[in-house]
């Protein structure tokens, strides 16, 4: 018998969370359709974030800066998944 695995690593921001004009973003992992949140503890204007990329957008350097990390967590998680 095969078994399929399904595993994705998304980035999103909650807009029922905003303080101060920010949005945190958070991390979304998914294993087999089970869905876990983690916060990443960022904090992103509205206007700098692409939603449907997953990433800040922009070129000044903290925006090149946070989607540098966005793709170290997501690279750790990704790691730690395959030692499971």
């Amino acid at each position: 018998m095969r078994t399929t695995n399904t595993f994705g690593v998304q980035f999103i921001t909650r807009t029922n969370k905003a303080k101060d004009g920010l949005l945190p973003i958070y991390a979304r992992v998914t294993v087999d359709g089970r869905r876990v949140e983690i916060s990443l503890k960022r904090w992103i204007k509205p206007s700098d974030w692409n939603g449907s990329k997953g990433m800040a957008k922009g070129s000044r350097e903290e925006i090149k800066s946070l989607n540098h990390y966005l793709d170290e967590v997501q690279a750790r998680i990704m790691e730690c998944y395959q030692e499971m």
